[in-house]
């Protein structure tokens, strides 16, 4: 197990050869609509063309919120 940090709160996700945690299948877990989510990494926003090639490291920092557009 790894531990992230998730919108300020602490998660274990598995670790293993059969099972990587990526954005992607972190950010499906938590039950929200993902056509309007945005994904921060360490403070970097990632494009959705990238969550499913994002792993999970040990001490990540994942902000996941919704994405508003404005001016």
């Amino acid at each position: 197990m790894i531990n992230v940090v998730v919108n300020s709160q602490d998660h274990r996700v598995p670790e293993n050869s059969n099972l990587l945690m990526t954005l992607q299948l972190l950010a499906e877990s938590q039950s929200l609509d993902l056509s309007n989510i945005a994904v921060a990494l360490n403070q970097h926003i990632v494009p959705k063309s990238q969550w499913a090639e994002m792993l999970c490291q040990h001490g990540d920092q994942i902000d996941l919120f919704n994405a508003v557009a404005g001016g």
